[in-house]
């Protein structure tokens, strides 16, 4: 078995570390050490992943997930790398739906759209 830092845990060190515990640990040189919740960072040594929510249509789901399957990337992977090239600069207007008016009808009268 391994240790965080690499290090294999091996009969002597199991034995220095039982005999450090069984003499005691003096608490008032403890630190206090912060645990966050929650999974690592996507691509950085620290920090948090924000989770992002947001509905989409039932028939784009399903085709993303088919399409994603058969190369070989989750859903999930495939929108972290959609919303980098957006945040970088790498998007079409015309695929958000900017620029163009969309009307829908709300209570039979017209409300504009995007």
């Amino acid at each position: 078995m391994k240790l965080k830092s690499g290090r294999s845990l091996d009969q002597k060190l199991i034995e220095k570390l039982s005999a450090e515990a069984e003499r005691g640990y003096d608490l008032s040189k403890a630190t206090r050490v912060f645990l966050r919740e929650g999974r690592p960072a996507r691509g950085e040594d620290s920090g948090e992943s924000p989770r992002v929510a947001s509905r989409i249509p039932e028939p784009v789901f399903r085709a993303a997930m088919k399409r994603a399957a058969r190369e070989g990337l989750t859903v999930s992977q495939v929108i972290r790398a959609l919303l980098a090239g957006y945040a970088a600069g790498h998007s079409s207007s015309i695929a958000l739906g900017v620029g163009r008016r969309t009307s829908t009808k709300v209570r039979g009268r017209k409300k504009p759209g995007l």
